[in-house]
């Protein structure tokens, strides 16, 4: 019995541990990672098991009715001390076909996140040119353009997909430079 009490207190600790993604500071470069494995993010209801995903075993399926990928909320202050002058947000799409609207979005709130003030986003059909094969997704956005960079903002970072057709979504990355 004292051996199932420890390990019992221990498991809050290491699912912390295991869902909290990663950040690392590379110089002047602030780097958030998530493979879909840990929660990170918040949580999604499409986040599925998927034997073809492109790391791990999970992925977010992208369709009507459930159209937003798992989403990343950070206040620019949070981030660094310095103003951050660029973001490069990576996210690895699947395309299932023609008739999908697949976009990774950077899109700057207010503080109380009640308020967009600019939806920045990219196609990724712009970036992926075979069905059903996995392609990097890319958008990189001047933060330092229309106050982007104002400390009370909040950067909210995800994919969406706002049609039948399935997309698949994985691995993201987030960098931002000081």
């Amino acid at each position: 019995m004292k051996i199932s009490a420890a390990i019992l207190r221990a498991i809050p600790f290491l699912f912390l541990v295991a869902c909290s993604g990663s950040k690392e500071d590379k110089g002047n470069k602030l780097t958030f990672k998530n493979d879909l494995e840990g929660n990170y993010w918040s949580p999604s209801q499409n986040l599925i098991s998927f034997p073809q995903s492109h790391s791990g075993n999970f992925v977010n399926k992208l369709e009507t009715g459930q159209a937003f990928s798992n989403i990343f909320n950070i206040r620019v202050k949070d981030i660094s001390s310095k103003p951050v002058k660029r973001a490069k947000v990576t996210a690895w799409f699947m395309l299932t076909g023609t008739d999908s609207e697949q976009n990774l979005v950077l899109d700057v709130r207010d503080s109380t996140m009640q308020n967009s003030f600019e939806w920045i986003n990219v196609d990724a059909t712009d970036f992926v040119s075979e069905l059903n094969k996995w392609g990097k997704v890319e958008l990189i956005v001047d933060l330092t353009l229309k106050n982007r960079n104002s400390p009370d903002h909040v950067f909210r970072i995800y994919a969406a997909n706002g049609r039948k057709q399935p997309v698949y979504v994985d691995d993201f990355e987030i960098s931002f430079e000081e």
